[in-house]
């Protein structure tokens, strides 16, 4: 990005954000090199956009009134992207993809093996995390999208991609359906991440309190413990096709779905890749 761009994102970001440090949260700088490109265009323009103070920033009577060509300026300098990304036809480029962890590694091969076949130019970048670390890597464009849960953040926009069953994971044979009330005052295996709280809900929802012996943020661990006798989990479906021996996934007397969908910024805003990669599977 231009470095005369980069200081009207950084102007603009401050604004909406309110302080330095969430600015440069939001784009990876550092929080001086973020004051830095401030102090900058003030000097080149001669006017004070900004009065700091202990409770953030705020802007002076010449920011208000810049502020509306900042940001026109950096939509126009969107479009002239999008429009150089158009006339490259997609002949290469590289599409960031945040995952959730629970997202199976198949699925995702297949997508990506669906989308090589359409635009064989585009290079791919993966990083898996929980639910927020997948949000806030779109949110603040560390990735062109994301599959992660859904809906998402109501900050962010997407659509439903699939809806996986939850499963009961026991290391007693059973038949039928696994009641989710036997689980109250027994040995269980919370599978949990910062943000990941389908189980927990689940549990709340159905109003059972298991004996929690263990929390681990992947279905292979989970799967492991069950295995070592700490107690019965709860998994999506698609994580127990493949049970050691000794393990036994049952399907649950109550409804409960994990829904993944693909998760973005803008629709409007997204790049030529991106717009592609939704036309596909959107």
């Amino acid at each position: 990005m231009d470095t005369g761009i980069q200081k009207y994102q950084a102007f603009v970001t401050t604004v909406e954000t309110g302080s330095f440090s969430l600015a440069a949260r939001a784009l990876s700088y550092s929080q001086s090199g973020i004051s830095r490109m401030i102090a900058d265009l003030e000097s080149e323009w001669k006017v004070q956009l900004l009065e700091r103070g202990r409770s953030g920033v705020r802007l002076t009577s010449d920011g208000v009134k810049l502020l509306p060509y900042a940001k026109s300026l950096l939509r126009e300098y969107e479009n002239l992207r999008h429009a150089i990304d158009g006339l490259a036809g997609l002949e290469n480029g590289l599409l960031r993809i945040g995952a959730h962890k629970g997202v199976p590694a198949a699925r995702i091969a297949a997508m990506l093996s669906e989308f090589s076949a359409a635009c064989p130019g585009i290079d791919y970048e993966l990083i898996s995390g929980s639910y927020t670390e997948v949000e806030d890597m779109v949110r603040t464009g560390r990735v062109d999208l994301g599959l992660s849960r859904f809906p998402a953040a109501s900050s962010l926009t997407g659509s439903l991609l699939y809806q996986e069953s939850l499963v009961a994971l026991t290391a007693e044979p059973a038949a039928g359906i696994f009641s989710i009330a036997d689980l109250g005052g027994e040995p269980f295996v919370l599978l949990e991440s910062n943000g990941q709280d389908d189980v927990s809900a689940l549990l709340k929802k159905c109003s059972v309190s298991p004996r929690i012996r263990a929390v681990c943020d992947d279905a292979a661990t989970a799967t492991a413990l069950v295995a070592a006798g700490l107690g019965r989990a709860l998994i999506p479906e698609s994580a127990a096709s493949k049970l050691p021996a000794g393990v036994f996934a049952v399907p649950l007397d109550v409804p409960a779905y994990i829904s993944t969908g693909l998760i973005l910024r803008s629709k409007k805003n997204a790049s030529v890749a991106v717009r592609r990669f939704l036309e596909i599977f959107d």
